[in-house]
């Protein structure tokens, strides 16, 4: 949910106890900051060393590595500058050549060749569903052959094909994550202002919904200040990702029990998660910093090394296919949907595919698999509201696509 982005990162920066041993976000925005503040005031000497500090925190941030190249080409280092854009460039990332022709300017023919690839729209998938009404799709998940999606602004989950809401949450709340086992659906509910009527006294809540039944739906409330978005399904287990506090909780269905798994404010933005098939870990996407590995069982917290081919910051829906993840990386422009190769036991990144770039993509975020296929929110209506939340005069439809995840 990139939207919580702003506030999380806040909170995160404000809270007291230290982040995440190997990866510091207080540091980092510290030092970028600092290398940009250097930058402007000409002092190419500070910016230099606080942008390589920002760097050897995150070396795969896109920001620090394209600042990088600006503050090299600032102190008259061109060399130094194509090193920094080489290194962008090599993990797939994509600049806009006319908004910054004099970093594109430093680059030979087969480099910026290279710049163009990647900003080049790759694959296609089907569309499933067009949704004409502004409402701001954000999860979408199955039951049987059935297609389930929620909406923001009108807070709802809703099916494919049918016109009136399954279940229609209180003014004010926005219907985030969506995940499904057996008949039960479960929906994350947060107060938002791309809700109709945005609400904050609200807390967040977890909601399940038997589609098999017309019993009352089933209610978990969060704590105060609480901003529930992405959520995952495990064996025993429901995750959510926290947005408002930086947190990732666990709860338990059978004795409606909660657990911390990551402290609040420990990352700056938790997004998609995904349980492995043992049950003993959970992936958690930061927006700013990559993905995280829990221990499910002692708690640990490993930030995965990224190979150098690759850039996992901005990353939303996270699901898992097999062994691997299916994740959207909507942080960057183009956004991507890519395939994560995993080590067995999750505690490393073998390799990054990407199975779609740009085109139709227009703010994608969360996705499901079911059996070889990744239904996904290909264009959410997120780029048709306002900073504020507003909607703006015109908008586009929302748009559930499809993929094959095999040949």
């Amino acid at each position: 949910m990139r939207h919580l982005l702003l506030s999380a990162l806040i909170l995160a920066l404000q809270a007291a106890p230290a982040l995440a041993e190997d990866f510091s976000a207080r540091e980092f925005f510290r030092h970028r900051a600092a290398a940009a503040d250097a930058l402007k005031r000409n002092d190419p000497v500070a910016a230099q060393a606080e942008i390589a500090a920002a760097r050897s925190l995150l070396p795969s941030a896109p920001s620090v590595l394209l600042m990088g190249a600006r503050i090299a080409l600032s102190a008259q280092k061109p060399e130094a500058a194509k090193t920094w854009l080489n290194d962008y460039i090599a993990r797939g990332l994509w600049f806009d050549p006319a908004r910054q022709p004099d970093l594109a300017a430093l680059l030979s023919p087969a480099e910026r060749a290279r710049l163009d690839a990647n900003g080049t729209d790759f694959g296609a998938f089907t569309t499933v569903a067009q949704l004409d009404t502004l409402r701001l799709a954000e999860g979408v998940t199955m039951v049987g052959d059935r297609v389930y999606y929620t909406t923001i602004h009108d807070g709802a989950l809703n099916a494919v094909g049918q016109a009136k809401p399954v279940h229609a949450l209180a003014e004010g709340r926005g219907a985030y994550g969506v995940a499904a086992k057996g008949s039960s659906i479960w929906i994350a509910a947060s107060p938002d202002q791309a809700a109709a009527a945005s609400t904050t006294a609200y807390p967040s809540e977890l909601v399940r919904i038997d589609t098999a039944s017309s019993s009352a739906p089933e209610t978990f409330t969060g704590g105060a200040g609480s901003r529930f978005g992405d959520i995952a399904l495990g064996a025993h287990a429901v995750y959510v990702s926290d947005g408002g506090a930086g947190a990732v909780l666990r709860l338990d269905p059978q004795t409606g029990a909660w657990q911390t798994l990551i402290a609040a404010g420990r990352l700056p933005s938790p997004q998609g998660l995904a349980e492995n098939a043992d049950g003993t870990a959970l992936i958690v996407a930061d927006y700013t910093s990559g993905l995280y590995r829990v221990d499910l069982a002692g708690g640990d917290i490993l930030q995965l090394p990224v190979p150098e081919t690759a850039s996992l910051i901005g990353v939303d829906g996270v699901a898992r296919f097999g062994n691997d993840l299916i994740v959207i990386q909507n942080g960057i422009e183009p956004g991507r949907l890519l395939r994560i190769g995993m080590s067995n036991d999750w505690k490393a990144i073998e390799s990054v595919q990407i199975l779609l770039r740009g085109g139709a993509l227009d703010e994608p975020t969360n996705g499901v698999v079911s059996g070889d296929r990744y239904l996904f929110v290909a264009r959410s209506q997120w780029s048709d509201f306002d900073g504020d939340g507003q909607p703006k005069a015109t908008h586009g439809p929302a748009i559930i696509g499809e993929i094959r995840l095999t040949d």
